[in-house]
């Protein structure tokens, strides 16, 4: 088990909301369970207690900054956006020898769902499949992987898959009756999203 002393969880705000009318997605509200808070908030409130937080964004700072050490895209000294920059970024600084990562748009992740990840492969990168598919942005990464991950980005790649699977990342299935139910993984892209995942 990897222990929360060795750990850093990052969440990745620094989408461009393109089919939501580019909107900072992960602040706006969102109603789970009757509590209408921004979609962070939610998704922050499943991480590990007492791990230090890093958030990538690139916009809204000030607001990001309230809730953990923001990071942005230009910060990887590459010239390069999307996902895999924001977690280059966060790993090229990070303090711990252990990064876990997920996406600022899912306000449904149930508690303990990084579980898994902590348990089954203590010496290797890992990711989840929530029972349905693949969930790649829900992973842990060990801080030296972000060498592997400089040399793919600079080749011009983006795919976080395809760069999960290139590392050798161990696929980590959800357990229990509630983390391993596809519903809590949604992602909010689309008005149809933000339809689906409301009570």
């Amino acid at each position: 088990m990897i222990s929360s002393e060795d750990l850093s969880c990052l969440v990745l705000c620094g989408g461009q909301g393109s089919r939501l009318g580019h909107a900072d997605k992960p602040l706006l509200e969102f109603n789970r369970e009757g509590q209408s808070k921004p979609m962070v908030d939610h998704v922050l409130a499943t991480l590990p207690k007492h791990t230090p937080r890093l958030i990538s964004a690139n916009r809204n700072h000030q607001r990001y900054a309230r809730r953990g050490k923001v990071v942005g895209d230009d910060e990887c000294d590459l010239q390069v956006f999307g996902p895999l920059a924001g977690v280059y970024a966060a790993l090229r600084q990070l303090d711990s020898p252990w990064l876990l990562v997920c996406p600022g748009d899912m306000p449904l992740l149930p508690q303990g769902w990084y579980e898994p990840l902590l348990a089954t492969h203590p010496e290797q990168a890992t990711l989840l499949h929530d029972g349905q598919r693949l969930q790649p942005l829900l992973c842990c990464l060990p801080q030296q992987a972000s060498a592997s991950l400089r040399r793919y980005l600079e080749e011009g790649k983006y795919s976080v898959k395809a760069w999960l699977k290139q590392i050798g990342a161990a696929v980590v299935p959800a357990h229990g009756s509630v983390t391993a139910n596809a519903r809590y993984y949604q992602n909010i892209n689309s008005p149809e999203d933000w339809y689906r995942a409301s009570p």
